[in-house]
């Protein structure tokens, strides 16, 4: 009996020896894991040590990137941008009540395309603006974005005034005003509308409507840049083709620092006043292009404003936030509080659209994605 207990102790001490040794393999395994997530997060966002606790929960979103099961979510809606407004609603009242916000509900990652150094990275993008900047170490700072109304807009549009905080916006300053909010840290100035009547530029009937080439524009605003500019966008009532392409609503150019959108308005039904639908196309086509203008590339990470689009309705439906990638890029520009933007941003649409007729819809789903936002990265 002495032996068999011996021996059965000896096969116990062996087999609890090998789940030791998985479960000491195990851990092995997940510091490796985790080690390898940290090193890409910080390709992906940079590092953080140096940003409030709040900026922090906010950009490690990003390892939602890195570690869902993205192969299903690229064919699929953003919850946070695509469900209806009444969910929203109900979701943050939820929220509310637990004292919490899932990041579920903020940010969608994108199927995973490529390997994690072929999108442009914070890593990446800060490498090539490091390289710009070197050349402008003798230069006056560059703190400022430029608006270039340019030639004539129909009355509805130069008579229009939008009455908020006991001020009167021209649809120009209240497109000033919300750059200067997504933008938050950097001047925007809007300029006084001059005339390219005279410039160079090459034109086409498309359908009946005139549509003027935009890469003509590109080195025409570049010479206007002041020496403080970051970037010059000049904005056009006219319809805009790029060579070999039908139709864009903005484009920019990195290299002349200048961009151009236009309002893509269908001119063969009458205007009669300034719609949301309008509101929003602007603001969308306009810090998409500013972005641009940073060093931004299209998103692959995130359903993001900086995705990339193929029409008009695609790019209208895209949301008007950026992602915790792309935010982090312009954050460095910038070097804003993203609490305080947020919140600003947040009164800025509440404002805006009680003066608005028209679909305000995808103004109302953003402005609970920011109010969303504010709840999750302050509990």
């Amino acid at each position: 009996m002495g032996v068999v207990y011996s021996s059965a102790r000896c096969r116990f001490i062996s087999r609890s020896s090998s789940i030791n040794n998985i479960l000491q393999q195990n851990d092995e395994r997940n510091q490796t894991d985790k080690t390898e997530l940290d090193v890409d997060l910080t390709y992906l966002i940079g590092k953080l040590e140096r940003l409030p606790a709040y900026a922090k929960k906010l950009f490690e979103l990003s390892k939602l990137y890195l570690t869902s099961a993205a192969e299903n979510s690229n064919d699929c809606k953003s919850q946070s941008f695509h469900m209806t407004e009444s969910a929203m609603i109900g979701r943050s009242e939820q929220c509310q009540a637990s004292n919490e916000l899932s990041s579920l509900y903020l940010f969608t990652p994108l199927k995973q395309k490529h390997p994690l150094h072929c999108g442009q990275t914070f890593i990446q993008w800060k490498a090539t603006f490091d390289v710009q900047q070197l050349a402008y170490m003798c230069a006056p700072s560059r703190n400022t974005i430029y608006l270039q109304p340019l030639d004539s807009f129909p009355e509805v549009i130069s008579q229009f005034v939008l009455p908020i905080s006991q001020l009167y916006l021209s649809l120009f300053q209240l497109l000033q005003g919300f750059c200067q909010i997504f933008f938050l840290g950097v001047e925007v100035v809007l300029l006084a509308p001059v005339s390219s009547t005279n410039w160079t530029i090459r034109s086409r009937l498309s359908h009946g409507r005139p549509q003027l080439c935009v890469n003509d524009f590109f080195p025409l605003l570049g010479s206007r840049l002041p020496n403080n500019g970051m970037g010059l966008v000049g904005i056009l009532w006219t319809d805009l083709y790029p060579e070999g392409f039908n139709f864009v609503l903005g484009e920019a150019s990195v290299y002349h620092k200048s961009a151009v959108v236009s309002f893509g308005v269908d001119t063969s039904e009458d205007m009669t006043q300034v719609s949301g639908v309008l509101v929003w196309r602007l603001f969308k086509t306009l810090t998409h292009e500013i972005c641009h203008l940073l060093g931004l590339t299209h998103c692959e990470f995130f359903s993001c404003a900086m995705n990339e689009s193929i029409s008009i309705s695609q790019a209208m439906s895209q949301p008007l936030v950026l992602c915790p990638v792309c935010l982090r890029k312009v954050q460095h520009v910038c070097g804003f509080d993203v609490l305080e933007r947020y919140t600003k941003l947040h009164h800025f649409l509440l404002n805006v659209t009680k003066q608005l007729d028209g679909d305000l819809s995808q103004f109302n789903q953003t402005i609970q994605w920011l109010h969303n936002c504010i709840l999750y990265v302050t509990h």
